[in-house]
């Protein structure tokens, strides 16, 4: 579930709504019927992208101001990269 984005709430309470078969040949429909219900709780190929994309917190990220500005960032990496 954690891969497909389903909603672990509504997944299950989807399985509650699985009919069992009572016959064999009733198989696969009641499968096709539980892949659809399941199927239902997915969230498209777009919102799982947006979920699985890396996040930087905004306590972390360097602005898109120029490097005069961060001056002090820019010595120390300078610094750093120099040893």
């Amino acid at each position: 579930m954690h891969k497909t984005g389903a909603d672990f709430t509504n997944t299950f309470r989807t399985l509650n709504q699985i009919p069992i078969p009572e016959h064999e040949r009733d198989t696969r429909e009641c499968g096709n019927q539980f892949l659809q219900l399941l199927l239902n709780q997915t969230s498209d190929a777009t919102r799982i992208a947006q979920k699985c994309a890396p996040r930087i917190p905004a306590a972390y990220a360097i602005r898109s101001d120029p490097p005069e500005r961060h001056v002090a960032l820019t010595d120390f990496l300078i610094d750093l990269l120099a040893r």
